[in-house]
């Protein structure tokens, strides 16, 4: 597999393939490849099915902070902010020391800084 963050649509497509043989070789613990599937398919501009898949791993593993943080970016690229807002809440109440959920002080410090109107 050429990486789990590939930089074109072939290598992607390529890493989507290898990422559904590696899941069916590690079951019943591959559900955590889903994470890097989603976030392929968001990449590859379907960011529909990015969601149910991170959504099918959330309802099986629901107290993980990195794919909750995920699903808010693709709602908020979806424009679906409140459920965007609401995982990165969740995300913070599950472990508020994960890298990725540091990462969204950062963004709602920046949002606020450009619309202070709307904050």
């Amino acid at each position: 597999m050429e990486s789990i963050a590939p930089t074109s649509p072939a290598a992607a497509e390529l890493a989507l393939r290898a990422l559904g043989r590696i899941k069916a070789e590690v079951r019943p613990h591959g559900r955590v490849v889903d994470v890097f599937r989603a976030n392929i398919l968001v990449g590859l501009h379907r960011p529909e099915e990015g969601y149910v898949v991170l959504r099918a791993y959330l309802e099986a593993q629901p107290h993980s902070a990195g794919p909750l943080h995920d699903l808010g970016l693709v709602l908020a690229g979806l424009y679906e902010m409140a459920d965007a807002w609401r995982c990165f809440a969740l995300a913070r109440a599950v472990d508020p020391t994960h890298p990725l959920v540091v990462g969204i002080d950062g963004y709602e410090r920046a949002l606020m800084l450009r619309y202070p109107w709307f904050y």
